[in-house]
């Protein structure tokens, strides 16, 4: 199967001969006609509805030979740049190439990422503000990709999970807290991330420890909120995940230790979880870790997992990340990870599509009338199997920029 090598642009494109995968409905339309404007779908409907008028419409046309149309999935835990550590001989020099370069890769990453049909990816650190330079790049149609959502930098405490990166800004107290944000703000980021606790790739930083006392986590909420930028916040003990969820916490990554009073304040204050499996449960992934790192990992496991499912009976909204180098080939093993752990297939890409674009604060995706043209082809009905990572097609925003089975 080979991809297009440049997306074509049309003015108008009617997609026939499918099956409409209804995310939102939890159904699946046989023989519809998809009708795209510009950028966004203008008419949906069953082809009856159409008549004779489909072969007269002055749009390019493509019969998608009985393949199931699906919006595009999001990713809202990447780093874009993290892959390439290894070919520049690690992460200190990887993060020591010029702008340029980390420019140059991320826009490579971005069009891996619509490949295996991601059309939105949350950035959630970058050196050198990477990703808000890729989202400008994206938007202004200087390079092909998936709409970005961007953090900037990562705020930590002094010698906290990240310390010594230059994806990270160091703070101590609230004053300092409070000029990072606004720097972050200055920068043109969508939302403020911080570093609440250590993580599983941590040597000395362990998941289940608080890393800001309690003054400098509210000057982050309360300074971000002035500015209109949600927070997200990578944590893993549950009192600490409580009092973000009570101060209004848009997001918690990771949730490795998440108990019932920690899920119930997160559902009732509507903190989203990007809970991040494969990071702790997926064997291939982990094998390629150094050795400590598959140790912690798989010493979490259970925890997470149990994590996981007691936000789902809970009612939190769950929202579909991966954090690994080469996230493109993961996120649809973290979708499937959701199903095997507690979601139906329909659960999961509602995740993926509609819940994971509420987060970032976009409008749900869907094949709706109105909606944005991000979709995406594939040869398996989605509520039977998720095992669909090689898309046939994929549509950004109204653009083919891949037709790999000669559609």
């Amino acid at each position: 199967m080979s991809s297009s090598p440049v997306a074509r642009q049309t003015r108008g494109l009617v997609l026939v001969n499918l099956n409409l995968v209804d995310v939102v409905g939890k159904r699946v339309l046989p023989d519809h006609v998809v009708v795209i404007e510009d950028d966004a779908i203008a008419r949906v409907g069953p082809r009856s509805d159409f008549g004779s008028c489909i072969s007269s419409v002055g749009c390019e046309r493509l019969d998608l030979g009985g393949n199931y149309l699906v919006p595009g999935i999001s990713d809202v835990h990447v780093h874009l740049l993290s892959s390439f550590a290894e070919d520049f001989g690690g992460k200190d020099a990887l993060e020591a190439q010029p702008p340029a370069i980390q420019a140059h890769l991320a826009s490579l990453q971005a069009r891996r990422a619509l490949d295996s049909g991601i059309t939105l990816l949350r950035a959630v650190g970058e050196s050198s503000y990477q990703d808000v330079a890729l989202k400008h790049a994206v938007t202004r149609g200087w390079t092909i990709g998936p709409q970005v959502v961007t953090s900037g930098h990562i705020i930590i405490r002094t010698a906290g999970h990240g310390s010594g990166s230059s994806t990270c800004t160091e703070v101590d107290g609230p004053w300092e807290m409070l000029r990072a944000v606004r720097e972050e703000a200055r920068n043109d980021v969508d939302f403020v991330k911080l570093m609440g606790t250590g993580g599983v790739a941590s040597f000395r930083d362990p998941h289940n420890v608080p890393q800001f006392l309690d003054e400098e986590l509210v000057m982050a909420v309360k300074a971000a909120g002035g500015l209109g930028k949600p927070v997200a916040v990578h944590a893993g003990e549950s009192r600490f995940i409580e009092r973000c969820a009570q101060l209004g916490v848009r997001s918690i990554e990771h949730g490795y230790e998440l108990d019932e009073r920690a899920a119930s304040a997160m559902a009732e204050n509507g903190t989203y979880l990007v809970p991040t499996l494969v990071v702790t449960s997926d064997e291939e992934y982990i094998a390629e870790r150094p050795p400590w790192i598959q140790e912690r990992a798989r010493a979490v496991r259970d925890a997470h997992v149990q994590s996981y499912r007691t936000a789902l009976a809970a009612g939190v909204k769950i929202a579909v990340g991966t954090d690994v180098p080469d996230f493109w080939r993961y996120t649809h093993r973290e979708m499937r990870l959701l199903a095997e752990m507690g979601m139906s297939n329909w659960d999961v890409m509602a995740a993926a599509v509609v819940t994971s674009a509420e987060l970032c604060g976009l409008p749900r995706g869907g094949v709706e009338v109105g909606s944005p043209a991000n979709l995406i082809a594939v040869s398996v009905d989605p509520s039977q199997s998720l095992d669909f990572e090689h898309p046939s097609l994929v549509i950004a925003r109204g653009v083919v920029v891949r037709n790999g089975s000669g559609i």
